[in-house]
């Protein structure tokens, strides 16, 4: 899928304004804004060149740096953010949003997010902490465990949702990590928590116990029917023990993430779903798995 801005869109006619130019610009913001697809705002662009002018920059609200043959979204180049930061000086700092990254390289990695330092949602699969120094916007992120230096003294006071890969056994022990030892300090915030392995099934009593205002801790697993993950019984006792433990299955965890920037539907929306039934009654509490398709 190629990336929009670089297409060859016939230049947009100049067409006398009947709305205030205030008004016009704020109705066609205000629907650039609720096209979470660069292809809704594509079709207005052409309207005229003031209009494209405003609108242009919001393609880039979500921007993917990934060759993935299942993408969404257009994967974008560094070229391309170079030359639209050049067309709209200090535009992407404000309008992207949503950036994954898989695989690039740091002075990609670095250029990226100090061109679009507003973003909210950061998907990283990279192992240099210094991005997060460019990201003080952040409120959720997928990344490795890796890529946290606590020597640093960086915290994230803004950040409700985070997904760790990448996990150590030793993770959640009687040794506990920095990350758990510093909760409250380094993630004031946090309310959604998820992992992408099951080895931490057992420690999960004692890491719901380091984070005061968590509402989810999420397992993530790839197994396209949730309940074919292999469960010890006590690791289903986990679960059963506390609806804010839940199994979700996705199909694939970028794709899940670029539906959750597309539709708001994701891993992290089962999941919430899930958790409010069991709380509530209307889900048995051992039902704590949900598959990726799974509408409740």
């Amino acid at each position: 899928m190629k990336w929009p801005f670089s297409q060859n869109i016939k230049p947009a006619s100049d067409l006398t304004p009947i709305l205030p130019p205030e008004l016009e610009r704020y109705i066609f913001e205000l629907y650039a804004l609720e096209s979470a697809s660069p292809e809704r705002i594509l079709h207005v662009l052409p309207v005229c060149r003031r209009v494209r002018t405003w609108l242009e920059p919001c393609l880039f609200r979500t921007i993917i740096f990934n060759d993935g043959f299942d993408n969404k979204l257009p994967s974008c180049e560094l070229d391309t953010i170079q030359r639209a930061s050049e067309a709209y000086p200090g535009a992407l700092e404000i309008v992207v949003t949503n950036v994954l990254l898989i695989g690039e390289r740091q002075d990609t990695v670095e250029l990226v997010m100090r061109t679009c330092a507003g973003v909210k949602n950061l998907f990283f699969s990279g192992s240099k902490p210094e991005v997060f120094d460019l990201s003080p916007s952040l409120r959720r992120l997928h990344c490795g465990l890796e890529v946290f230096d606590f020597s640093t003294g960086i915290t994230f006071p803004l950040l409700t949702h985070l997904e760790l890969f990448n996990i150590g056994r030793n993770f959640g022990t009687s040794d506990s990590h920095p990350l758990l030892v510093e909760s409250e300090t380094l993630l004031p915030n946090l309310t959604h928590l998820a992992f992408s392995v099951t080895t931490v099934i057992r420690m999960l009593p004692d890491i719901v116990s380091c984070f005061t205002s968590l509402e989810a801790l999420v397992i993530v697993s790839t197994y396209r029917v949730v309940s074919s993950t292999p469960l010890l019984p006590e690791e289903r006792r986990v679960f059963e023990d506390d609806c804010r433990i839940v199994l979700v299955s996705v199909s694939d965890y970028i794709v899940d993430w670029q539906e959750g920037v597309l539709s708001g539907e994701d891993y992290w929306t089962r999941a919430d779903r899930r958790i409010v039934n069991r709380q509530s009654g209307e889900v048995d509490a051992s039902k704590f798995a949900v598959n990726f398709n799974d509408s409740d």
